[in-house]
């Protein structure tokens, strides 16, 4: 399930093992379609085994890894780019140095005191990947203003990755549906577009369903009613 492709000719794969010498390693591998390995990234916490990866929308792959401790499972998780170098997990900075009295030595942290850093951070405000229509009802202009952030998620077997996009490169598509479900609107809104104004007055009256696309994914919907 570590299996992820990259290119048509290309892979990344993590994959834990064991040489000879009863030394164990935990490694991600890019390699093409004939089985070269280009290139091997060690990664720490060699006792594990990868169970599961996925590439992000911004080419980033992140893999996970488990083991049974004691009596709890421990995780780990690592974010990767195309060159199987260590990416950030945060789209932000984030400062650590005030839970506890340690200094920071490293990538990894290791606290001596009481502390868990959980995976569900409240990154950002959510407003911001929300789609704005008004006036609502409407009977003439209506003002659809696209969100300040795009929220998209990608989802396999056993985790859900959130993407935060802060900037859009790629265009949106804004539909219209109505309360039969059929479309009665599209429209692409380029990067850098904030706004559309849809001349509505020539629309039946009643319930429409606003939502935006991004790629093959939905990720704003709204209401309004047309009077």
């Amino acid at each position: 399930s570590t299996l992820t492709k990259v290119s048509d000719s290309v892979f990344f794969t993590g994959v834990g093992y064991q040489l000879y010498s009863d030394e164990n390693f935990l490694s991600v591998f890019k390699i093409d379609t004939a089985i070269n390995i280009e290139k091997e990234k060690v990664l720490n916490h060699s006792e594990y085994t990868p169970t599961d990866a996925i590439l992000t929308q911004d080419g980033k792959y992140l893999t996970v890894a488990d083991d049974w401790f004691g009596n709890k499972y421990i995780f780990y998780l690592w974010k990767l780019n195309e060159d199987l170098e260590y990416d950030s997990i945060y789209t932000q900075p984030h400062r650590y140095d005030s839970l506890c009295p340690d200094s920071i030595q490293s990538g990894t942290l290791y606290f001596q005191c009481d502390v868990e850093v959980g995976i569900r951070e409240n990154v950002i405000n959510t407003e911001k990947v929300k789609m704005h229509i008004y006036p609502n009802p409407a009977s003439d202009i209506l003002h659809v203003e696209m969100p300040e952030c795009i929220q998209k998620e990608s989802k396999t077997e056993h985790f859900t990755v959130t993407t935060i996009f802060h900037q859009r490169y790629k265009d949106l598509w804004l539909q219209a549906y109505d309360a039969m479900g059929r479309m009665v609107f599209q429209q692409m809104v380029r990067p850098g577009e904030k706004e559309v104004m849809l001349n509505v007055s020539a629309w039946s009256p009643g319930m429409y369903y606003f939502r935006l696309v991004y790629g093959d994914t939905m990720v704003a919907s709204q209401k309004a009613i047309i009077e």
